[in-house]
């Protein structure tokens, strides 16, 4: 079967990187974040998310002050607003519980 696109004598340097990340879905991300926390986070309704989407987080541990009021409200059995799952990966990472990194997170 011949090649889509024949490569050239010279191949120009690929402008991908290869990066490691750490993979979970929705419902073990729930679970984990019930038994750090003692409270539900619905990730697909409070996230507004689909069935079968992927989404990357880059977390790093900083919880800015707009970020730490969604993470009060979770701890305080009210439901955050919607987009607190950074904010979440984020509070988690600074207390410990998980390493800083990429984190790719897969609805089901």
């Amino acid at each position: 079967m011949p090649t889509l696109i024949p490569a050239p004598k010279k191949r120009p340097p690929s402008p991908f990187k290869q990066v490691t990340a750490f993979h979970t879905d929705t419902s073990a991300l729930e679970r984990f974040i019930k038994q750090v926390t003692g409270r539900s986070y619905p990730i697909c309704a409070c996230e507004l998310w689909g069935d079968d989407e992927s989404h990357e987080f880059t977390v790093d541990g900083e919880v800015h002050e707009y970020d730490e009021e969604k993470v009060h409200a979770l701890m305080h059995a009210r439901i955050p607003k919607e987009h607190s799952l950074r904010s979440i990966l984020n509070a988690l990472c600074r207390d410990g519980h998980i390493e800083r990194g990429l984190y790719v997170v897969q609805a089901i």
